[in-house]
């Protein structure tokens, strides 16, 4: 298996849950700041030019979630065995694809990411997170998934813990920390 990969939240659970079921995975580096997902190599393997892709023999993948939902299906471990636990999995993770990581991608890119490059937040896509955020945390804190273990659970805690990173990082004063730490929110 190989999994193109880039350190940002997508691609970091889908690494996290290859650890958790013990499955050897090459990491194949792809610089997004260089704009590697761009080249043909890469758009060849996804045409939309975004990490993640996992590669498992003639399988090629990308979407974390469906990569997740692969990954728990081939190994028997950490995915829902039942039709209506699946359901119940896919569920929390079309909630957030749809309703978490749109504003918090949103915050977290016009916020940190854009700043490490030197470039300038776009105040309308902040504006949009702020207002979007709290309503679909508040269903998320309200209704925390019953899947514990399972790989949905995971990521949606990894992208909820980001959104709040997202939203503690605003909160600091100019110039405190040049990247967020988010190991105690």
């Amino acid at each position: 298996m190989k999994l193109y990969y880039f350190p940002s939240p997508n691609p970091q659970k889908v690494k996290f849950a290859l650890l958790e079921l013990g499955l050897e995975c090459e990491l194949v580096p792809v610089d997004l700041i260089e704009r590697e997902q761009r080249e043909a190599w890469f758009l060849a393997l996804n045409p939309c030019g975004r990490v993640p892709v996992l590669t498992d023999g003639n399988v090629t993948l990308w979407e974390s979630h469906a990569i997740l939902s692969y990954l728990g299906d081939k190994v028997g471990k950490l995915w829902p065995t039942t039709p209506a636990g699946r359901a119940d999995a896919l569920r929390w993770l079309f909630f957030l694809s749809g309703h978490i990581s749109p504003p918090a991608a949103d915050l977290a890119f016009n916020r940190i990411a854009i700043k490490l490059i030197g470039g300038q937040g776009d105040e309308a896509a902040i504006a949009r997170g702020e207002k979007a955020l709290p309503e679909v945390m508040r269903v998320l804190d309200a209704s925390w998934p019953r899947a514990s273990g399972c790989l949905a659970t995971t990521s949606l805690w990894w992208n909820a813990r980001m959104a709040r990173c997202s939203t503690w990082w605003r909160k600091l004063p100019s110039g405190t920390a040049t990247s967020p730490r988010c190991a105690h929110t």
